[in-house]
């Protein structure tokens, strides 16, 4: 549970990989009703990098650099 809920760059990670999750699976069952799909990949693209950045930030992997 300390991965997670540790400080708060760790519960924003976790908070932004359960909305990325279910935003994924929101869009997996509405498929056939979306019509802008060039949309919706640049939006979860840019989100999993941010999400990408804050897992790294949560790790010490930032500190590397």
């Amino acid at each position: 549970m300390k991965l997670y809920f540790e400080n708060w760059v760790q519960v924003a990670t976790t908070a932004m990989l359960i909305e990325f999750v279910g935003f994924t699976l929101y869009s997996f069952i509405h498929r056939g009703s979306i019509e802008l799909w060039g949309k919706r990949t640049l939006f979860l693209s840019v989100y999993g990098l941010l999400i990408c950045c804050f897992a790294a930030a949560r790790d010490g992997l930032d500190r590397t650099i």
